[in-house]
């Protein structure tokens, strides 16, 4: 999102699974990097980082107008985000959004049918996409294996119903490596795969 509101887009994010306050402060964190702020220890011994009073500034006229977040206690479920999404579009210009995430959107409103109210959903987003030639990320969970040490290899680790993956122009995975495979993946600390592409296959 960050970089999406770098190279000039205007984002809308359902954050389903945050407060507001708490998106914040995560985006603070990620913008702000290294030099935005300290690294402390809470009494219970958690690290965190205190972002300094001068980049939060920085940070929120950086974003102001150009990040809307629709946080878990607006009580939207999969009636009425396209309805928010597409007053988002229509009165502040969003054309980048994301659901975050898929299985928290759907649950809101009860947990009956979950495959087959996913696959509306996914329906009515991808159809709002097209419409508006906006671009949505949909962030989707994978199904729990005995092997969570290596990356999903095709479509079916996605969790829920098939048509998460069939209706959407793309589908990305991002693996964070484990410490102790690093050296395995090169030492990177993430891994993507490309498990659906429409355009290029």
């Amino acid at each position: 999102t960050a970089e999406a509101i770098e190279k000039g887009t205007i984002a809308c994010v359902y954050a389903g699974e945050d407060e507001i306050s708490t998106y914040k402060y995560n985006m603070q964190v990620h913008v702000g990097s290294y030099e935005g702020g300290n690294q402390k220890t809470s009494r219970t011994g958690a690290e965190y980082i205190e972002i300094l009073p001068e980049y939060k500034t920085k940070i929120d006229n950086w974003a102001f107008n150009r990040l809307f977040v629709i946080s878990r206690k607006s009580g939207l479920n999969e009636d009425s985000i396209i309805e928010n999404f597409q007053l988002a579009f229509e009165r502040f210009g969003c054309n980048f959004f994301v659901v975050d995430n898929l299985m928290k959107l759907v649950a809101s409103k009860d947990t009956t049918n979950v495959n087959f109210r996913q696959t509306q959903v996914m329906n009515r987003l991808t159809d709002f996409a097209a419409s508006t030639g906006a671009i949505v990320y949909v962030i989707a969970h994978t199904n729990k294996t005995d092997d969570e040490r290596s990356p999903p290899k095709t479509s079916r680790d996605v969790a829920g119903a098939k048509e998460i993956v069939n209706l959407c122009d793309a589908a990305i995975n991002i693996f964070r490596v484990p410490d102790d495979l690093k050296t395995e993946y090169g030492n990177f600390d993430a891994v993507i795969t490309i498990l659906e592409n429409r355009v290029f296959g």
